[in-house]
């Protein structure tokens, strides 16, 4: 009987200590994606508008992206920037699923623009 109690603790310590390092990892790579997306914008030298946009950041618990943030595509290999946004994206939204978190219901919406003097701004009405 003894080695039963101690075979059902063991499995639930073993189980507590995998669902831990899963949470761990989940966010270690978000912080890593993190770090990565804004590394590759930090470079928002321009020649003409239409290099300067903007990406979905994060998620927001009531739907859509937390921000959007600025990048230029000049010197940047857009498609892998967006693929590392949406990874990042999908673990927001595990984080905010798993551990019950709310947020102001606004929509927010995609940057607007510009090139000026060389660099990349956002542009506000």
């Amino acid at each position: 009987m003894m080695m039963k109690i101690i075979s059902i603790f063991a499995i639930a310590l073993l189980a507590s200590i995998i669902g831990f390092t899963t949470i761990v990892s989940a966010h270690g790579e978000r912080d890593t994606l993190a770090q990565t997306l804004s590394d590759m914008t930090k470079d928002l030298s321009c020649e003409s508008d239409q290099q300067c946009k903007s990406y979905g950041f994060g998620h927001r618990p009531c739907g859509g992206y937390a921000a959007y943030k600025l990048y230029s595509t000049k010197n940047l290999h857009e498609d892998t920037l967006l693929e590392n946004a949406e990874r990042y994206a999908a673990l927001a939204r595990q984080h905010n699923n798993q551990n019950g978190i709310g947020s102001i219901c606004s929509i927010e919406m995609p940057l607007q623009t510009a090139c000026i003097q060389n660099e990349c701004i956002e542009v506000r009405h």
